[in-house]
Order: C-alpha cells, then structure tokens, then sequence
C-alpha cells in the first residue's frame, strides 16, 4: 500500500522521488470499487501532497532515519518510489544504508533531488527535521484527492516490492559475503 501511494504521488507530482511514512496508512484499501470514504480511512488526517527540492545528501539523511529504529516499530518508516536501497540493521542508526538508487543510477550526495511527500513529512513530522526549510516547488490536493484521481486515471494499480533491501550477516562463519532479504511492507 505504501508502494502504491508512494507511486501516485511521484506521478502526480512529476518528481525524481515520492516518499510515504507508514503512520499515514491507517487502513487498508478494499479489493473491488474504491471510495472516498474508503481514501479517507486510509489516510484520515487531511493530509495534501507537496513536491520539495533536496540535495542528495539529503535523500541519504532521510533513508538513514527511515531505518533508524528497524527492527522497531517507527510511523516514520518511509516506503518510497524512484528509488531502492539497501541498509544494514546491525550498523548503528545512522551508518546503516548502504547502496542507494535513484531512477537506477547512484544517489549522488551533492546533486538536486525533487521529492513529494505529504505536508507532514515536508514540515518535519516523524522528525524529518532535514527536510523542514526545503523549497517547496508544488503543491497539491489532499492525499484521498491524489490517490483517487490516480486509480480513476486509468493506469495500472500495481505496487512491485524488493524497494528496500534488509542486509543481514552470512548464515555461517565459512559464507563469505551478506545474504539479501527483501522487506515486504514497511513497519
């Protein structure tokens, strides 16, 4: 689900990078026809979308705080569209990601990035403090409007998983390497 709303947003606002966190997502979305009713129990608080500018290093920040408290439980676990990573929960919070994707090509830390997120986030919710003050280079209507318009525009509903990649030690003494796992839905 976070993948899906992650995806209309990045569409709807045409960015390199769309980010949802999990604490938005209240309830999911019934198989079959979809309400407003159904968008707003989603996501209940009023929330609207924005498009904001970012420089890579920021892009990194936010991932890194993303996986901060994993295993844990954190509502400011983000799923993410245009881009993948992977991160190591046995680093310490904020050495943990390792190689980050953007559109597949490697995030460049001094390059401009453009990001939709809902206004939240783009506030500092969840304490995203690194994004508050960024230019803010969109503005759209709420979430339910958003994701109601994408599903209705008649593109394919689809939301492919392997986005985050969870780095976990060899099994054995004698693997040699890091065995892949994929993280199926966020926290």
């Amino acid at each position: 689900l976070g993948n899906f709303y992650a995806d209309a947003f990045r569409a709807t606002a045409k960015t390199d990078i769309a980010v949802i966190n999990g604490g938005c997502l209240r309830a999911p979305l019934p198989a079959g026809n979809v309400t407003r009713g159904d968008l707003m129990g989603v996501t209940p608080f009023g929330n609207t979308l924005k498009a904001i500018r970012v420089k890579g290093s920021v892009v990194r920040a936010i991932i890194e705080h993303s996986v901060s408290q994993v295993p844990g439980n954190f509502g400011g676990f983000l799923d993410f569209s245009g881009l993948t990573f992977s991160f190591d929960p046995s680093s310490a919070p904020g050495a943990r990601v390792r190689e980050v994707l953007v559109g597949g090509q490697a995030l460049d830390d001094n390059k401009d990035y453009t990001l939709a997120a809902v206004d939240y986030f783009c506030d500092g919710g969840d304490d995203y403090s690194m994004v508050i003050g960024a230019p803010v280079i969109g503005e759209f209507d709420t979430v339910e409007a958003v994701i109601a318009a994408y599903i209705n525009s008649g593109v394919e509903v689809k939301a492919d998983m392997g986005r985050i990649k969870v780095l976990e030690p060899a099994a054995s003494a004698d693997s040699e390497g890091e065995n892949t796992v994929v993280l199926e839905e966020a926290a």
